[in-house]
């Protein structure tokens, strides 16, 4: 009898570790695409722009780090 509680318990928690993983690649999978259309909208230069050199520079660069920003609040929950 204690050989098939151990087979049982076993079984349960190979169960329980299996829908942790699941549910760990479902976060996964979304914090990349998070991640992804950030990049994406970086890549493909996206922002305001300006005929200044300097202030388009600037721009872009408060545009990059609210982007990372709130990418990185999605997928932690909260802002860096």
């Amino acid at each position: 009898m204690s050989s098939i509680l151990s087979l049982t318990e076993a079984y349960e928690k190979l169960n329980q570790a299996f829908f942790d993983a699941l549910d760990e690649n479902k976060r996964l999978s979304s914090e990349g695409a998070i991640m992804r259309k950030a990049l994406v909208e970086i890549a493909e230069g996206r922002g305001r722009y300006s005929m200044d050199p300097l202030e388009h520079a600037g721009n872009t660069i408060e545009d990059m780090k609210g982007l990372a920003g709130d990418a990185l609040a999605a997928v932690s929950g909260k802002r860096e």
